[in-house]
């Protein structure tokens, strides 16, 4: 596998897809998996098990290699977007004395 050269993992995590990328010193790979949105750290998972394969090694040597990870999601975008999900109510919280006479 690209001489145990080191890869830099990007991963996007979507409403509907997770893309992948690896990128090593002679070779880029590019995958998509669908997302899981229950608990979208699966569908990472997945998406490394996807370019691992590719390369032709196992997850934990796969991973091993990566020198520089990064991770972009439009999860909470999504949920704000359509208005799914949860209702949250605001709560505050005050820690010692609060004065509002004071001008």
């Amino acid at each position: 596998m690209e001489n145990q050269a080191r890869l830099r993992l990007g991963i996007d995590v979507g409403g509907t897809f997770t893309d992948i990328v690896a990128v090593g010193a002679t070779r880029v790979t590019r995958g998509k998996v669908p997302s899981t949105p229950g608990n979208p750290a699966e569908g990472v998972v997945a998406a490394c098990e996807l370019i691992a394969a590719e390369l032709g090694t196992g997850l934990p040597a796969f991973l091993a290699l990566v020198d520089r990870f990064g991770l972009g999601t439009t999860v909470v975008t999504n949920v704000l977007a359509t208005r799914t999900g949860i209702r949250l109510e605001p709560e505050v919280h005050l820690v010692g004395d609060l004065d509002l006479d004071r001008r």
